[in-house]
């Protein structure tokens, strides 16, 4: 997996190959820019992804719970039906609703 900042019109950052066990952890050190900018919104396209696991699903809602104190909100732009399927699966297993995603898709943003 790449990450890349921003490339795509309407994007902050793109990642692109593969976001599994073996990549997420180039996650981590992810979002520090925006929190010391005082950025509000961190968007992420992910269209370039050719897979993403539940371990890349994971580091992505990781790096919204890291930005998220400080008032920064993650939005996925770009989003595969896959990663939608990936999702709603997480929230039907952990009990939330599409609705309440911790990282928000487009159509489905959180209040």
């Amino acid at each position: 997996m790449s990450i890349t900042g921003a490339g795509t019109p309407g994007a902050d950052m793109c990642l692109t190959g593969h976001l599994n066990a073996a990549t997420a952890g180039l996650l981590a050190g992810v979002g520090a820019d925006q929190t010391g900018l005082g950025q509000r919104e961190l968007r992420v396209d992910v269209s370039g992804l050719c897979s993403c696991d539940a371990a890349g699903l994971n580091a992505l809602v990781a790096l919204r719970r890291r930005l998220h104190p400080a008032g920064v909100r993650v939005l996925l732009t770009g989003v595969s039906e896959e990663l939608r399927r990936l999702a709603a699966d997480r929230a039907r297993f952990t009990g939330g609703s599409a609705g309440a995603d911790p990282v928000a898709l487009p159509g489905r943003l959180p209040a």
